[in-house]
């Protein structure tokens, strides 16, 4: 009786499955990538909608928006550094960053009440000792922020101020111009990757004292800003951009202070997605510089406008558009962009 033989797979039909099942897998994982992002980025509009309706919580609570930022030591205030007679120093430092006034209004309350409200959030009273300075502050630091606890809270990662499709450095250093200074060595602070708009200035009070009706954007240094005075309209002008945690030149600011040239994000600097700066190679998801807009998502970055809603802007907008939706009354209202 003959034996009976099982058939099986030749060597050739086991690689042809193989070849197979690899080109499988590669068509799908970029489809995988490509969900994964889409919900990242979904979350990252969500969170730039949610602090922008906090916005206007706060001004309905205060009838002002808040500021960009308080009470820099390090501002650059003297005539030589190209500031005007006008721009004197900060009789009153504090190193906020106004993302902690919204706390209450992005279900931030707890951590809020932590706050010693008025008391030094960073240690900075000098500005930069090598390109523009130094400014030696002649104005008083409120306590330290060391001691009244007011730096180790910066530690705290919020969700609700950090993009999930940006994979760089979420920390700062905790020391030097960019960290909480002084002689702090605790945990290091979390930065944010959304900011107010504001203009890249970073003389001292530039909001009020330096910067013209048409060409000042919605927050900056001890802004005070009020609905009324967005003449441009709420649609048409913008109050948040998204930045990316690594930059070639200077840090992203840290959601709760303002260290060394940290005012914001100055969306008519340059074009969006800007990746160059000097002589440094590019590196995509590495923006230029710290007042630069961009973001880690393919082709544009999130903005919020004033009206609380949230719109992506194409990397493509022309510079022009980008200067008149960061101004809030020049006079050049957009019907599309």
């Amino acid at each position: 009786m003959a034996r009976s033989q099982r058939p099986g797979f030749t060597l050739i039909e086991l690689l042809v499955v193989i070849a197979i099942i690899a080109v499988l897998v590669a068509l799908l994982l970029p489809a995988v990538q490509q969900a994964r992002e889409s919900a990242r980025r979904t979350q990252c509009r969500s969170n730039i909608k949610q602090i922008a309706l906090g916005l206007h919580n706060y001004s309905a609570s205060h009838t002002v928006f808040p500021f960009a930022g308080a009470g820099y030591g390090w501002c650059r205030y003297t005539s030589g550094a190209g500031c005007g007679v006008v721009a004197t120093s900060n009789p009153v430092v504090t190193n906020t960053n106004g993302l902690v006034m919204l706390l209450p209004y992005v279900d931030q309350d707890g951590l809020y009440q932590q706050y010693v409200q008025g008391g030094a959030n960073a240690e900075h009273m000098n500005g930069n000792t090598g390109c523009c300075g130094p400014n030696n502050s002649t104005g008083v630091l409120q306590g330290s922020s060391i001691t009244n606890g007011n730096a180790a809270l910066a530690a705290t990662e919020l969700p609700v101020y950090t993009c999930p499709s940006d994979a760089g450095d979420p920390l700062h250093p905790n020391t030097g111009l960019y960290g909480i200074g002084g002689t702090y060595s605790g945990p290091r602070p979390r930065k944010t990757s959304y900011d107010f708009s504001t203009s890249q200035n970073y003389c001292c009070r530039a909001w009020s004292q330096i910067e013209a009706n048409n060409t000042r954007r919605m927050f900056g240094e001890n802004s005070a800003c009020k609905e009324s005075a967005v003449s441009d309209g709420l649609s048409n002008t913008v109050a948040l951009c998204e930045g990316t945690f690594n930059v070639v030149n200077g840090t992203r600011s840290a959601w709760s202070y303002r260290g060394w040239v940290h005012v914001g994000i100055d969306l008519g600097a340059t074009y969006i997605n800007n990746w160059t700066y000097s002589t440094v190679v590019p590196q995509v998801g590495r923006l230029g510089s710290w007042q630069y807009a961009g973001s880690m998502h393919i082709g544009g970055m999130h903005v919020a406008l004033a009206d609380g809603s949230a719109r992506f802007l194409s990397e493509t907008t022309d510079l022009t558009i980008l200067r008149n939706l960061a101004s809030m009354a020049d006079g050049n209202v957009l019907a599309d962009y």
